[in-house]
This record gives structure tokens, sequence and C-alpha cells, in this order.
């Protein structure tokens, strides 16, 4: 099985549309926001036989989810620039269906929407997807609280681990081919969706702005610069 993490604000969607349009229909399971209960209950309803059709599930998951499964496999993701991910994802929260964090977005700054800490996922989120500590079920929900050291130290040990393919958004005409290739398929072919309505500029921050706001990533930039060297670009 292999396990595609679509951290929110890096591509994914985009990634998942190419996913489904390459792979053969009930070869793919994607995993999003449910309406009630988590990803593991609707997984365990589900047929067996449905289940062992499945060669890619995508979404946003964290590691660990082929443990819950019984479905040993291997992971890729994509990762972006934290403070570009994060200036991506405010504008998107502006517009989003949940009101708290829409009305939030709306009535604060950037550097004081982060420094609200509104839901798990808008602190360090991509490290805590790797690390295996970040659900999305109905809501955002962080099964474990970790300092940043053990966060880091987790997210990286299983980077280590369990993944083939740690690509960036930054440089993804590169890395579609190596993706491609690790699903198993000739090519994947792109179309950007799920964009905000105004371009995310984070040249247009000022310097305590940036500041206030990568307190918020720190690990995702540290991981963010492991994976570079972990995995150079193609």
């Amino acid at each position: 099985m292999r396990y595609l993490i679509h951290v929110p604000k890096t591509a994914g969607m985009a990634l998942a549309r190419a996913v489904q349009q390459a792979l053969p229909h009930n070869s793919w399971w994607g995993i999003y926001r449910l309406p009630e209960g988590s990803h593991r209950a609707a997984l365990m309803r589900l047929d067996p036989a449905i289940i062992a059709g499945w060669r890619v599930i995508f979404g946003h998951f964290a590691v660990g989810l082929d443990q819950d499964l019984g479905k040993p496999g291997r992971y890729a993701t994509l990762l972006r620039d934290p403070l570009a991910r994060a200036v991506s994802q405010y504008w998107y929260e502006r517009d989003e269906d949940n009101q708290l964090h829409r009305d939030t977005a709306r009535r604060l700054s950037i550097a004081d929407f982060y420094d609200a800490r509104v839901s798990p996922e808008m602190e360090n989120t991509a490290a805590k997807m790797l690390a295996g500590t970040l659900h999305q079920d109905h809501v955002w929900s962080e099964s474990e609280s970790l300092s940043e050291t053990a966060l880091y130290e987790r997210a990286l040990a299983n980077l280590h681990a369990h993944f083939d393919v740690v690509g960036t958004v930054e440089r993804l005409p590169h890395w579609l081919p190596v993706l491609a290739d690790w699903l198993g398929v000739p090519r994947l072919a792109i179309r950007r969706v799920n964009t905000g309505r105004r371009p995310a500029d984070p040249a247009a921050l000022t310097t305590t702005e940036r500041r206030r706001i990568l307190r918020h990533f720190a690990v995702d930039a540290a991981l963010y610069a492991d994976a570079q060297r972990l995995w150079p670009a193609p």
C-alpha cells in the first residue's frame, strides 16, 4: 500500500486529482474531513475486500494509518516553505466553512491569528502529521501533545523509517515524475485547485510578522530543511 500524506496548502488537492485520474477506479481512497467519527472508525466499518483492492490512500492523515489498517506500506508527502504555507493557510481560512476559523482570520491580522492558536493544525502542522499526532476527523484533533524537541525527534525518525519520497512544493515539477514512479503510474498531470482568493505573498510581511508567525512553525522549518537534505531535488 502507498500512503500519500497531504499536509494542508501543499498542492495536495491538485495532486489528489492527478492520482485519481491516473489510477483505476476503486484502487484509491481519499481521507479528508468526515462528518462524524474518525477515519479509523470509518475504515474499520469497510468491507476488507474493498480495502484489499486499494493501491493508494491519500489525504489529511498522519503517519500510523498503516498500523490502524493492518496494511503495511510506505509513505510519501510534499512539504512547503513553512512561512509561505502559513500565509496561504491564513488566506484560505478567511473563506473556510469552519466559522471559528473564518471569523477569527477575518478579525485578526495574520500574526495575531497564529498567536490565537484557534486549532491544533495552526502550529507545526507538518511536524504533527509526520509524528503521527495530528488527525482530521470532523475537525482537526491532536492525539498527543509533545514538546517541540520530542515532536521533532519523532517526526524525523518517522521520515527515516517510513518514507520513500518527501518532495517540496517549490520544486513540484521535478517531483511529479518521482511520485508517478512511486505510485506505479506513467505520469501525473497537475492543475491548480483550491487556491485562495488572494495571492499569498510572504514578501509583504514585516520582519516582526515573519518572526511571530515562524515561532509557531519552528519544528516544521527544521523538518523542511532536513527533508531537502535527505531527498535532494531530482
